[in-house]
C-alpha cells in the first residue's frame, strides 16, 4: 500500500476497516469501483446510513485452495524479480547438481540459486541460477572442471573475480594431467611481492574443464591472490597446501573455498581479505569443519605465544581458523525452491517492480498442465506469452531441450491475464 493511498483512506475513516477486508485471505471481495468500496466500508462503520450501498460479490476459498495459491505467488513474487541467469551450470555435468546445498560457492552479487525438478533428468532435482532483473548485476560465470558425472570441480567467477569453490578430487585420471611447478603457466598471471598465485588444487591434479579448452593452471578465473605462509607471520599459500589439498587428495573427499569480501588486486585477479573453508567431518556437531583464515599477512600464525608443545604449526593455524570460524560463521547461500515464501525488501526502490495480486486472487483453478514444445531454451518457472492465441503461461516443467534445434519440450500452466502485473512479457 502507497502512502498516498493510506493517507486517504484514513483521512475517509475506513484505514482500519480496508486493512481488516485486505486480510481476510479467506474470501475474495469484488466491487465495481472505488466509489463502492469507500462508501461499502464508510456503510460498515457507521458513517454511513445503512442500506446506502449495495455488498460487493464475495468469493469464499477453501483451505486447500488458500495453500495452493500461495505457493503460486511465492513464485510470482520470485519471478517478478529474479529471471533465469545466462549463463547456467552445463547440461553435460549432470554430477554438479549433487553439490550439497551448504557447500555450494557464493551465486554473486544480486543472484540466487534455484532447485527444482526443471530437468532433463526427471528423477532429480536440479540447480539453476537466477539473477535480480531490477539490479543489472554482472552475470555470475559458472565454471566446471573435472569429472563431469560424479565428483566434477565448480568455481563460481562474476566479473572475473572467483567468488568460491567446490573442490572435488578425482580418482579417473582421465580428467586431470599432473603438472610439474617448472612447467606451470599461473594463467599467465605476474607475480607479486608476498603474494602467492593460488591454484585452485594441488598440481599433482591438475584438472581438465569440462568443455575440453582449458584447465586449472591456464585458466585464471580459477585463481586466488593468497597470502604467502613463508612470510614472518605466515598465511594462507602453504598452510592450505597442506591442511586443505593433502588432505583432500588423501581422503578423496571435496572441500569449499568462499573467498570472503571479494575484490581484485595487484595481480588482477581477487584478493579476499579472508578465506573460509569447509569439509566434510562426521565428528562434528554441525558435520563441517569449517576454517577462516586471514589473507592479508597480518595475523600472526607461525609464531603464536599459546603454541602448545609438540604441535605443529600449522596444524595449531588451523586451530585458530576454527576459532575464527566459529566467532564470524559463514551462512550458505540460500536455495531458493518452487512454493518456498519469498520476499525482498529491498523491493520498493526497484524502478517499474509491481507487486503480484494478494494470494486469494491465485485460487482459482488455471486449468491442467499442457505439453508443448517452444523455440529457444526454457527453465523451470518462466514466463511464456504464446503468440499463436496471447495466452500467458508459467512453464511448470522442462521435458528435454533439443541444442540441435534450439527448441524445449516442456509443461505449461495457462494464468488468467488478470492475474498477471502489466510487466508482463
Amino acid at each position: 500500500m502507497t502512502t498516498e493511498v493510506k493517507t486517504y483512506l484514513m483521512k475517509e475513516g475506513v484505514y482500519k476497516e480496508f486493512s481488516e477486508l485486505n486480510d481476510d485471505r479467506k474470501f475474495i471481495y469484488i466491487f465495481y469501483s472505488n466509489n463502492h468500496l469507500i462508501t461499502y466500508l464508510k456503510e460498515t462503520v457507521g458513517l454511513l446510513k445503512p442500506g446506502t450501498t449495495s455488498k460487493p460479490i464475495t468469493h469464499k476459498i477453501s483451505q486447500t485452495q488458500l495453500d495452493k495459491s500461495h505457493k503460486l505467488v511465492q513464485d510470482v513474487r520470485f519471478t517478478n524479480i529474479y529471471e533465469p541467469s545466462p549463463n547456467q551450470f552445463p547440461d553435460k555435468v549432470k554430477g554438479v547438481h549433487n553439490i550439497p546445498e551448504e557447500m555450494l560457492p557464493p551465486p554473486g552479487t544480486h543472484h540466487h540459486y534455484m532447485k527444482s525438478s526443471n530437468t532433463f533428468s526427471k528423477s532429480k532435482e536440479e540447480y539453476s541460477l537466477f539473477l535480480n532483473k531490477f539490479t543489472n548485476p554482472t552475470p555470475t560465470l559458472p565454471l566446471t572442471y573435472g569429472d563431469p558425472n560424479k565428483k566434477p570441480s565448480l568455481v563460481m567467477n562474476q566479473g572475473g573475480l572467483n567468488l568460491g569453490m567446490y573442490i572435488s578430487p578425482t580418482d579417473d585420471d582421465d580428467y586431470y594431467e599432473a603438472i610439474k611447478r617448472s612447467k606451470t603457466t599461473y594463467g599467465g598471471l605476474k607475480s607479486v611481492s608476498d603474494r602467492v598465485r593460488g591454484h585452485p588444487l594441488a598440481l599433482a591434479q591438475n584438472q581438465y574443464s569440462t568443455d575440453g579448452k582449458t584447465d586449472f593452471d591456464k585458466d585464471r578465473r580459477t585463481y586466488t591472490d593468497e597470502s604467502d605462509s613463508t612470510k614472518k607471520t605466515g598465511g594462507v599459500s602453504t598452510w592450505r597446501y597442506n591442511q586443505i589439498e593433502r588432505v583432500a587428495l588423501k581422503n578423496k573427499e571435496p572441500f569449499l573455498q568462499v573467498n570472503m569480501n571479494p575484490k581484485k588486486g595487484s595481480m588482477g585477479i581477487v584478493k579476499p581479505d579472508e578465506i573460509f573453508f569447509r569439509r566434510r567431518d562426521s565428528k562434528s556437531k554441525s558435520g563441517y569443519d569449517d576454517i577462516l583464515i586471514d589473507n592479508t599477512g597480518k595475523t600472526d600464525y607461525r609464531n603464536p605465544t599459546d603454541l602448545p608443545k609438540k604441535k605443529r604449526k600449522q596444524e595449531h593455524q588451523s586451530d585458530m581458523g576454527r576459532k575464527r570460524a566459529r566467532k564470524n560463521s559463514y551462512k550458505p547461500p540460500t536455495v531458493h525452491k518452487p512454493g518456498q515464501d519469498f520476499d525482498d525488501p529491498n523491493k520498493s526502490s526497484y524502478p517499474g517492480y509491481m507487486s503480484p495480486p494478494p494470494t486469494p486472487f491465485f485460487s482459482e483453478d488455471f486449468g491442467e498442465p499442457f505439453r508443448i514444445t517452444l523455440k529457444g531454451r526454457k527453465r523451470h518457472k518462466d514466463r511464456v506469452l504464446l503468440k499463436t492465441d496471447g495466452r500467458k503461461c508459467i512453464v511448470e516443467d522442462v521435458i528435454k531441450y533439443d541444442s540441435k534445434s534450439n527448441s524445449t519440450t516442456c509443461m505449461l500452466v495457462e494464468v488468467p491475464k488478470t492475474e498477471w502485473p502489466s510487466s508482463f512479457k
